[in-house]
């Protein structure tokens, strides 16, 4: 069985200063079989380690300091500092790849798999359990729709949004603001949200999928130690947009003039 196998098994427990040493090497440093740094770059350096002994005393010798991450999918890595440079080495079995953290969260992100690496947020309970009496939002629809609206409510609609919400299915939209609302239609209705919560009516909801994706991003290049990254959303999406995954009924509209 290989050593991260092993290592597995023990939990990582050789990152724990109380067990690391058990792991390690007794022989004087001088002896370690650590592979030739020469003219050999940083990342070659790394990626050269054979096993898990020589990968820490890699570690210890270019390194000013490094820890182990293990992620909510079980996925190990090893983030490292040298110099004021940040770095990120991935772990496959014996083999070790070093990598920018901007390059490795941008992998995670074209991959799609993000969600995989942060801890999971139910944005629908947090939603309704932040609400409170008199909270509202708005709707802004167009004038031909306001008879059916003060007839029917506000239907969930399956009606694209532009290619970032192609998946969305469904559902209401609103925003946070009248002027938000009214910026792109010709009238707007107050939906009073505190009341729905009042009656029990709560439809899951969601942020539009972009901005999701956005906060998903940030929250693991905060993670990481990437504090400054900034992930750009699709031009006109709105971080205080609120999709509604159900029906807005009459009692709960207010038509603005």
């Amino acid at each position: 069985m290989n050593w991260y196998k092993i290592a597995q098994q023990m939990q990582f427990d050789f990152w724990n200063e109380e067990n690391r040493d058990q792991y390690l090497d007794k022989r004087p440093e001088s002896m370690l079989p650590t592979p030739e740094l020469g003219d050999m770059s940083i990342e070659e350096t790394v990626e050269d380690a054979r096993n898990l002994q020589e990968l820490m005393n890699i570690l210890n010798q270019m390194f000013d300091n490094y820890d182990k991450m293990t992620f909510p999918n079980g996925e190990n890595i090893i983030i490292a500092n040298s110099n004021g440079e940040l770095y990120i080495i991935e772990i496959d079995d014996n083999y070790y790849e070093l990598k920018n953290p901007e390059e490795w969260l941008n992998d995670k992100i074209f991959a799609g798999v993000v969600y995989q690496y942060i801890d999971e947020k139910d944005f629908s309970k947090e939603f309704w359990d932040d609400v409170s009496e008199g909270y509202s939002l708005y709707h802004g629809t167009y004038e031909d729709r306001i008879d059916d609206i003060q007839r029917e409510g506000i239907g969930a609609r399956d009606e694209t949004r532009g290619m970032s919400n192609k998946s969305t299915g469904s559902a209401v939209f609103t925003s946070s603001s009248p002027e938000t609302a009214y910026y792109s239609y010709e009238r707007v209705f107050k939906i009073d949200v505190g009341a729905m919560k009042r009656d029990g009516y709560m439809p899951g909801v969601a942020m539009e999928e972009d901005v999701g994706e956005a906060q998903q991003a940030e929250a693991l290049a905060n993670k990481i130690g990437l504090e400054d990254y900034s992930y750009e959303i699709e031009q006109g999406m709105d971080p205080e947009t609120v999709i509604f995954h159900g029906s807005i009924p009459t009692k709960y509209l207010e038509l603005l003039e």
